[in-house]
């Protein structure tokens, strides 16, 4: 395993398994900040542990380099060098015993010595967040962007188990009677021996190795006001919390010129196919809608589970009277041909999506946006001014909004007049930069 480094340049090594320059049905922001940061004259360096459904690249086996007998592949791709790598599957548990655990440190320490960063960026935080840990371990300095609430939460939503959104501080008496309210707390056949655990033990050991490592990092990135109160509310000091809204990266951003809801009306949906992205919702509050003119959905996702394979089957061509088209998954590249065709987006979400890329985009391509009210979303989408909000989970007030947005023009056009974001991925790079310099 080689580490091709720059001389004289501080290395920033970035840790994620979403890291695809070309991911299909993921994002890429990860690799979008490092490419940013690489021409900033740092020295980048990736370390992953690939999920298949989002990685295009190579993978490791046991004819490559095995680094602690773990297969790790070494090699340069879009520029920077990656090492990806296949530890064994229990390592990478939720909640992993104390003893692989303790194993999944002990081996990235080893690799961390071997790249030897000046930093340490972690990334999400699903299969490789001992790194982290490790990392402080060795004293190197360690920032963790926040994608999601999977640390200290449970069920990773912070929306409990009978739908209702989460408002308390993470705790284990609290934690343990929302994971229950799912079932009965017990996991399913099949499961990993640490997944077995009772769930009070999961919760009770994720806070603790949380609260462990939270203190001790030298920031953490969030991407909304209520993304800091929540992490406050875990513990961490106000001062150590950095909010940066995410970035949009692409090329062909549209410059508006005259503002116009041409007939019918086309809305779109572009994200994840999963139950919490609340596409269901949707397509019931469009079967509401039966004396507004009729509209077009266009659905870009990729179709790569039951739920979204239910969706389609029983939602082909329309959704009540109004018609449904399904463009799979579109490229980052080429977002911009479709927020030109749709006049809305709507962001249905059923969780606190964590300030969803697909918002900056739409409103960096002056398109408005018609999501659920919550916090996580609305610092960014503001009612009747750049978008429109209803209640979680509520397919009658959406269609109320959809409705409102079809045949109300002058709200149409003045919701688009507002619809603007000016943070691309260069601008977010810069600020970015500016932490690792006062971290360095």
């Amino acid at each position: 395993m080689k580490s091709n480094s720059r001389p004289g340049c501080p290395k920033i090594a970035y840790v994620g398994v979403y890291a695809d320059p070309n991911a299909s049905g993921g994002n890429n922001l990860l690799w979008t900040q490092a490419h940013e940061i690489s021409q900033l004259l740092y020295d980048v360096e990736i370390i992953t542990w690939p999920r298949p459904h989002v990685w295009t690249g190579r993978y490791p086996s046991h004819d490559n380099t095995l680094f602690g007998d773990v297969p790790v592949l070494s090699y340069k791709r879009t520029g920077l060098t990656y090492h990806v790598i296949s530890p064994p599957p229990e390592w990478g548990e939720v909640v992993a015993i104390q003893q692989n655990w303790n194993l999944s440190i002990n081996w990235a320490k080893q690799l961390l010595r071997q790249i030897n960063p000046s930093i340490v960026h972690q990334h999400h935080w699903q299969r490789t967040w001992f790194f982290m840990e490790a990392a402080l371990q060795l004293g190197i300095p360690t920032i963790y962007t926040a994608y999601d609430w999977g640390l200290p939460c449970r069920r990773q939503f912070l929306v409990r188990g009978d739908g209702s959104p989460c408002l308390v501080q993470p705790s284990v008496k609290e934690c343990v009677i929302c994971c229950s309210l799912q079932g009965n707390g017990k996991l399913s056949k099949g499961e990993s021996a640490s997944e077995a655990l009772p769930m009070s033990d999961q919760v009770e050991k994720l806070i603790e190795r949380w609260q462990s490592i939270a203190p001790r990092l030298a920031a953490l990135i969030v991407t909304s006001p209520f993304a800091s109160q929540f992490y406050q509310s875990t513990g961490i000091d106000k001062s150590l919390i950095h909010e940066m809204p995410w970035f949009y990266s692409q090329p062909d951003i549209l410059i508006p010129n005259a503002v116009s809801i041409e007939k019918p009306v086309r809305l779109g949906f572009l994200g994840r196919l999963v139950p919490e992205k609340g596409l269901h919702v949707l397509l019931e509050a469009l079967q509401r809608l039966d004396s507004i003119p009729q509209l077009i959905l266009e659905i870009a996702g990729a179709i790569n589970n039951d739920y979204a394979r239910s969706l389609r089957e029983n939602f082909g061509t329309y959704a009540g009277k109004h018609e449904v088209i399904w463009s799979e998954w579109i490229p980052n590249r080429t977002l911009g041909h479709f927020f030109r065709r749709v006049h809305a987006l709507v962001v249905p979400s059923l969780w606190y999506d964590n300030a969803p890329t697909v918002l900056v985009e739409a409103l960096a391509h002056h398109c408005p946006v018609i999501c659920t009210d919550l916090p996580s979303m609305t610092h960014l989408i503001h009612h009747n001014r750049n978008g429109l909000v209803f209640p979680i989970n509520d397919s009658q007030e959406l269609a109320f909004q959809i409705s409102r947005f079809v045949t109300d023009q002058d709200l149409a056009l003045g919701l688009c007049a507002n619809a603007m974001y000016e943070v691309n991925s260069r601008k977010y790079a810069d600020a970015l930069s500016k932490i690792y310099e006062c971290m360095i």
